[in-house]
This record gives structure tokens, sequence and C-alpha cells, in this order.
């Protein structure tokens, strides 16, 4: 039978790792005063949704690992619990950052703010790398 959370777990995980990958693209062709394409614009807000839906995945499973997971792995390990609350904090700044820097590049067709919205992505990408790893390296100690 199918572990419906387990697949849910592994599949936010993979996603997470992937929509920091897509934070990368938009990275490398934004530059400031030059404007963008449409496929590009599309990529740079397709990356920030990917990254605002993994990240709404992560709160629709929290709960569960709340209740079942935590007090446990508190007990056990309470400093790698707190590695795993502080992965929720960069998650979070990572989306704000991502999704903020999509609406400057999505509202703008000038390019003018190309600059601030690299810096952003950039950031987040950052941020969504350190989390996935710290949700990898919380994941295969719980498991």
């Amino acid at each position: 039978m199918i572990d419906w959370v387990e697949l849910s777990r592994s599949l936010h995980g993979h996603l997470g790792v992937l929509a920091a990958a897509a934070l990368v693209h938009p990275v490398v062709f934004l530059r400031p005063g030059r404007p963008l394409s449409r496929g590009q614009r599309w990529a740079t807000g397709a990356a920030a949704g990917l990254l605002a839906g993994v990240y709404a995945g992560g709160l629709a499973l929290y709960p569960g690992y709340r209740a079942s997971e935590r007090p446990a792995l508190m007990k056990d390990n309470f400093e790698l619990a707190l590695w795993f609350e502080r992965k929720e904090h960069l998650a979070f700044v990572a989306v704000v950052l991502a999704v903020s820097a999509a609406i400057m590049v999505l509202s703008r067709r000038d390019g003018s703010q190309n600059g601030v919205a690299r810096a952003m992505l950039a950031v987040s990408s950052a941020l969504v790398v350190l989390a996935a790893v710290v949700g990898s390296v919380v994941g295969a100690w719980v498991r």
C-alpha cells in the first residue's frame, strides 16, 4: 500500500531542490536596464511560483511533523530539531524574496528593476539551497 504522507514528504523535498535550480535561471539572465523577453519573464514567475507552491506543501505537511516526529526529534537530538525550525525560517525568507523579485520583474517591462531583482533572487536561491541541505540532513536523521 502507498504511504501518501511519505510520498508527499519525498515530493516536497525533491521539488524544493528543483525550485532552487529553477531560481538560478533568472539570476543568470537578469541584467540591470536590459528588457526581458516573454520567456524570461515566464521563467522568473514560474520559478517563484514553484518555490511558493513547495512552501505551501511544506505548510500542509508541518502539522503532521509537529504532532508525530518533532517531539521525538526534540528529545533525541535537540540541536537537529532546532536546525529544522531554522530551515522553515530560511524557506519563508526565500519565498518572500523570490515572490517580491518576480513581482518587480513582471511589473516593469523596461528592466529598470532587474539589478535589485537579480540580487534578491540570488539570495533567495542560496537560502533555498541551504534549506534543502538542512531538510535533507534532518530527513535522513528522522528516517
